[in-house]
């Protein structure tokens, strides 16, 4: 059996779908952000969706003040459902009918990355080792994926997954996205296969990072299959991985080799 405790059943509105004007969007960006506010705002008003912006935090390093943002707007949300957005976000593809979210679902991504993390490789974010399986038809569950850029916070226990990730980022002077990449499989968490949003690659700050937005978060979320080897790779680290599906249909990836590319000398 599942060991994540039951969680209650999203109210009504959320099964509905996700563009009924009375659901919660907090849009997390910089006052001086003026080009990314514009943006995020157009497209949230042409699709209906009432939202308020949170004053993020910037800081040295640039990932501490995502983690710091993140909770703030966690703090200053109202209770579940609602969702969460990061400013450079961009509709996917047209809104249409999304699928129903699982009634025990805790965390629902609406935006998706290729990344994934294995605790025995450190805590990075490895291309290519995003880990999901099955749901129904249009979802996903999560297993191992990093990012916030677009996510449906449906209950309780999915908000103190998301804190008690940003505390261990805090902490280990990490990404928060690692850590709530950790612990995706101790709750009940989905994706949409085909993303809602994905991150603008003409709201990044330079080419190498909109070439990582488009690679990292464009297009569908690929799902895994029991024995399937993949290969993830982090800078010059290289781990080949396997899924392994147990009895309870819980996944996780195992690692079969690592190869560490020497450093040029020039």
């Amino acid at each position: 059996m599942d060991d994540a405790p039951p969680t209650q059943p999203l109210p009504d509105k959320t099964r509905q779908g996700l563009a009924v004007p009375g659901l919660p969007v907090l849009v997390v960006t910089q006052p001086e952000a003026h080009a990314r506010r514009r943006h995020v705002a157009a497209i949230l008003q042409a699709a209906g969706w009432r939202f308020d912006f949170v004053e993020g935090i910037r800081c040295r390093p640039s990932w501490l003040g995502c983690a710091l943002s993140h909770e703030r707007a966690l703090r200053a949300a109202p209770a579940p459902p609602f969702v969460i957005l990061e400013d450079d976000v961009e509709f996917a593809r047209p809104m249409g009918e999304l699928p129903t979210p699982p009634a025990d679902a805790d965390l629902l991504y609406l935006g998706i990355s290729r990344a994934g993390c294995v605790p025995q490789l450190g805590p990075f974010g490895f291309f290519g080792l995003a880990l999901a399986t099955g749901a129904g038809p249009g979802l996903a569950r999560l297993w191992s994926m990093t990012s916030t850029h677009a996510i449906l916070y449906a209950s309780q226990a999915g908000i103190d997954l998301a804190l008690g990730a940003i505390a261990q980022a805090k902490a280990a002077l990490r990404p928060f996205d690692v850590f709530l990449s950790y612990g995706l499989s101790q709750r009940h968490c989905y994706a949409l296969t085909a993303p809602l949003f994905q991150q603008s690659e003409t709201l990044q700050g330079s080419r190498r990072v909109a070439r990582v937005a488009r690679r990292f978060t464009h297009g569908a979320l690929p799902l895994a299959h029991d024995g399937e080897l993949r290969e993830g790779r982090f800078q010059k680290t290289l781990a080949r991985c396997r899924c392994a599906i147990d009895a309870d249909n819980r996944a996780a990836w195992v690692v079969e080799s690592v190869v560490r590319e020497a450093r040029r000398r020039g």
